[in-house]
């Protein structure tokens, strides 16, 4: 009997082991099959509107009720040349330019200027942006709006009213 008892026990062990290893096995799988979606690192919003790709998409301010610029790019991936406007979501005169066919535009203070007169929020808050254009139609999206806390957007936050 101590033979049968010893052969039992040790059988109930393998028997165990091997549920182990085959509910181990099961859940290595289900992460491997979890789809993980990664985009590209940065401060901003990632945004599309019709062949129009805005990548990066963010204001930056020194304060609420001060001066803000989009900072950001958009490439034109669709055909022909894009009227764009951008802005908050109630302004009622947005800042407009053209995107080429094929072309990337860059927002910023050293390149294609969108400013915002006074900003309703605070840095570290979201404030919707309302992108329109001329053959894509319009979306509305929250970004983030950032001061110059990072050494990389120092010279970059506006610090007067705009004059336009």
């Amino acid at each position: 009997m101590t033979r049968t008892a010893s052969a039992t026990g040790v059988s109930i062990f393998r028997s165990l082991v091997t549920v182990l290893a085959v509910t181990g096995l099961l859940l290595a799988g289900c992460a491997s099959t979890n789809e993980i979606r990664t985009d590209a690192s940065s401060d901003g919003l990632r945004a599309e509107l019709g062949g129009l790709l805005l990548s990066n998409l963010m204001v930056l301010s020194a304060g609420e009720s001060q001066p803000g610029t989009v900072l950001g790019a958009v490439a034109n991936h669709g055909e022909g040349v894009a009227t764009v406007s951008i802005g908050l979501e109630d302004a009622t005169s947005p800042a407009s330019f053209e995107v080429p066919e094929g072309a990337t535009l860059l927002l910023g203070p050293e390149d294609q200027r969108v400013r915002v007169q006074d900003m309703p929020q605070p840095p570290g808050a979201v404030v919707s942006l309302r992108i329109i254009s001329d053959r894509d139609g319009q979306i509305v999206r929250r970004v983030p709006v950032l001061d110059a806390t990072l050494d990389y957007y120092e010279g970059l936050v506006p610090t007067s009213s705009p004059t336009s």
